[in-house]
């Protein structure tokens, strides 16, 4: 679907080194959801930044960033960047349906209650 949204740049958004090998199920899943091919590509065209921002940060694999960490990768306020904050709320649902993130260890407050952080 990547090669049909993005005709002329598919290969450097598929290089992308941590988000390259999920934007095309990503694509998939938000024309799946309803989603305009327009509507996708602006928030696919974002990948770039946001790659560069988690290998900035030292990630080096997705496996190793928990949902917290990508959803506080999102512009805050009305001055943030919508398509950028969309790409980032529709890439962790993505990424969590799939099981491709990192879940943090219980709280010890959770510990406590008895709660598992996978529930």
């Amino acid at each position: 679907m990547l090669i049909e949204l993005f005709p002329q740049s598919h290969a450097r958004l598929s290089a992308l080194p941590l988000l390259g090998p999920e934007l095309d199920g990503l694509a998939r899943r938000l024309s799946a959801q309803g989603l305009a091919p327009p509507s996708i590509r602006k928030r696919i065209w974002k990948a770039t930044a946001l790659d560069a921002r988690l290998q900035a940060s030292g990630l080096r694999q997705i496996r190793a960033l928990s949902r917290a960490q990508l959803l506080a990768c999102a512009p805050r306020g009305a001055r943030g960047d919508a398509a950028l904050s969309a790409l980032v709320r529709s890439l962790a649902e993505h990424l969590e349906a799939r099981g491709a993130l990192r879940v943090p260890p219980p709280t010890l407050g959770l510990i406590r209650m008895g709660v598992n952080s996978s529930n």
